[in-house]
């Protein structure tokens, strides 16, 4: 329900990164939306994060990021108004990109789904400003440590498959289980959960999406830590 004007574009056909900055035309604040993976392109993009810790958008979603800072002094100058506070957001690749620039610059973000991009461009694991939203059979999300706080959902469509492989809340699994699961749960990964009137962030489902998650703590813990040790 809010209305925001775009101050910057960041489109690169060579790395295919594409990013947008957005203003909220009510509280002033700038909004730096980093888009997650869409092409082959990208998927290279992606492999070379597991595989050799670099992400070769990394300079793109800075620039950007630099274009939102300028953009954000410049209002401050025009309209004496206070420096408006710059929020990052994305989903997948685009998570790693929240979590590079928000540690780079100290900036808040949020990530939905997000790669973890601790390892990349000098991130290291800690409480940064960056909450990432994860549901919990995500295999892109369990890949990699997290810079700031994570938040698991969990909804029918993760648990049922970590059951059907053998995952429970008792005993821990062997790590090659996890590959079972990965596979019959890729939907869990689409942006779609997050958003629209049935978003597992709305109020009617946020909270139940916490609370089973928190009853299957231990199995879901149990598969994104065989995830990550999978992907070493």
């Amino acid at each position: 329900g809010n209305d925001y004007k775009v101050l910057a574009v960041r489109n690169n056909p060579v790395t295919n990164y594409q990013g947008t900055v957005y203003q909220d035309v009510r509280t002033n604040e700038i909004v730096v939306a980093h888009r997650g993976t869409a092409s082959v392109t990208d998927d290279v993009i992606d492999l070379a994060m597991v595989i050799n810790s670099v992400n070769y958008q990394a300079a793109d979603s800075e620039k950007l990021t630099r274009m939102a800072i300028a953009a954000a002094e410049q209002f401050h100058n025009d309209t004496g108004f206070p420096i408006p506070q710059i929020t990052h957001v994305g989903h997948s690749l685009g998570g790693a990109h929240v979590e590079i620039q928000a540690y780079r610059f100290g900036h808040e973000g949020v990530t939905f789904n997000g790669y973890g991009a601790v390892g990349m461009r000098g991130v290291r694991q800690g409480d940064g400003d960056v909450t990432n939203y994860a549901k919990a059979a995500d295999v892109v999300s369990a890949a990699n440590a997290h810079y700031g706080k994570v938040i698991l959902l969990a909804e029918q469509d993760d648990i049922a498959p970590m059951k059907k492989i053998g995952y429970n809340n008792k005993s821990n699994t062997a790590a090659p289980y996890a590959f079972g699961v990965a596979a019959i749960s890729m939907g869990t990964h689409l942006s779609s959960h997050f958003v629209g009137k049935d978003s597992i962030l709305s109020d009617r489902n946020y909270d139940r999406a916490r609370r089973l998650a928190d009853e299957n703590k231990f199995m879901i813990q149990d598969y994104r830590g065989d995830v990550e040790t999978s992907k070493n």
